[in-house]
């Protein structure tokens, strides 16, 4: 070997030893800690005590004080379960377009337990003057309780929803959750408006489409239960022999480990487990429709693509780590912050040189789909996340387009 290729190898190495030991050095978060060890009630409660530069042992020492021979100790109860018809309090005709499943839609019921009476403060963008602000996609899948039965079949175990949007208020530590790739992304867009700005960025995730949440696992998973718990003896077994045919190593509805193999499916896979299950609707299963509205946030039900909702904040202190969401494997740190005061906002707003460039006259002027010799500000928000700082100019032009009654969908 050549010195030129000797000190190449050396110089590979060298940036291999580094990228390690930064790895190694990188902190932990106390809040993600503080979940995995006792739990995402305990982790947000001791937030609200502990200050979030505080070392992770200030933080174990407050978590052991509520603690009482290792149970939570005082753990307000878990609130009342209740019954709700999705489809009585919206419905958006792009879900389910087939006639046959659209009775089975306004039948559908679901028995729901949410998990906290918590809820995030509210938040006006105005308040937001020089902080920099990052956003990028979110499906519309509810968070924060547990479906306990659909229709008059309960579950064998609760289907816990995740979000979604509200995913930064679940879980403490996690503001969102993607790919590693993408999550390393934004933390790294994050880091640069936290060099600019001083301060630490803010995590304004945008509503995507309607049947958003077919890439988590999120409707999927509540066919899975539904059919663990609704099938007769030979569907279930024709059921299994289909999904151990796309998943080798399911071992079956009854294995303790066959859910979270289900749900960690991925690529081409989960396409498969889509159309499968939704077969099965004929035969005493849930259908991909009664799915969708049976794990989306009804309060998001057509929400316009693009529209704004909570605000999190971005802590740049962490790296990213593996995510508590069963969907997607790496979780950007941080917190969710609040509810944005203004609905309906769109993403689009706080980019008035867009909007100016592309001759809009509200932020939800955009084409959606691809319309040959039109180009539209929708593919960059779908690429990757985009970031502005909110600068007088950006308030100023919200301000004028509500004023115009132009801030909201029509």
């Amino acid at each position: 070997m050549g010195i030129v290729s000797k000190l190449a190898v050396k110089g590979v190495k060298k940036a291999a030893t580094k990228k390690a030991a930064a790895r190694v050095a990188a902190p932990i978060n106390p809040a993600t800690l503080i979940d995995r060890e006792y739990g995402p009630e305990m982790a947000r409660r001791v937030a609200g005590y502990v200050d979030r530069d505080a070392p992770l042992a200030e933080w174990q020492a407050m978590a052991d004080k509520f603690m009482d021979a290792g149970k939570p100790n005082s753990e307000p109860p878990r609130p009342s379960a209740y019954t709700v018809k999705p489809a009585q309090v919206a419905t958006d005709p792009r879900i389910e377009k087939r006639k046959k499943e659209q009775q089975k839609i306004r039948d559908l019921e679901l028995t729901v337990q949410p998990r906290s009476t918590e809820k995030p403060p509210v938040e006006s963008i105005y308040d937001l003057e020089g902080r920099g602000i990052l956003t990028s996609m979110s499906d519309l899948s509810a968070a924060g309780d547990d479906i306990l039965a659909v229709n008059d079949v309960r579950l064998n175990r609760p289907f816990s929803r995740q979000g979604g949007q509200g995913f930064m208020f679940e879980n403490p530590g996690e503001v969102w959750a993607a790919d590693k790739a993408n999550a390393e992304a934004h933390l790294a867009l994050a880091r640069q408006i936290e060099r600019e700005t001083g301060k630490p960025a803010l995590f304004a995730p945008w509503s995507m489409g309607p049947l958003s949440s077919m890439f988590s696992h999120q409707p999927r998973g509540l066919q899975y239960a539904y059919a663990d718990a609704a099938l007769d003896a030979p569907e279930k077994a024709a059921l299994a022999s289909d999904i151990k045919a796309v998943l080798p190593d399911w071992r079956g509805f009854e294995d303790p480990e066959g859910y979270q193999t289900f749900m960690r499916a991925r690529g081409k896979a989960r396409g498969q487990l889509n159309k499968m299950l939704d077969k099965y609707r004929e035969r005493g299963g849930l259908g991909t429709g009664e799915a969708v509205y049976g794990t989306t946030d009804l309060e998001q039900i057509g929400a316009p693509l693009l529209s704004l909702r909570n605000l999190g904040e971005i802590d740049t202190r962490f790296g990213v780590s593996d995510s508590k969401h069963p969907s997607y494997r790496s979780g950007v740190p941080g917190e969710g912050r609040a509810v944005l005061e203004e609905t309906g906002l769109g993403a689009l707003s706080l980019f008035p040189e867009r909007m100016a460039r592309y001759g809009y006259d509200t932020p939800f002027d955009f084409p959606v789909g691809v319309k040959p010799g039109t180009s539209s500000p929708l593919r960059a928000f779908q690429m990757k996340p985009q970031s502005l700082i909110v600068t007088d100019k950006v308030l100023r032009f919200l301000e004028d387009l509500k004023a115009k009654g132009l801030d909201t969908p029509p």
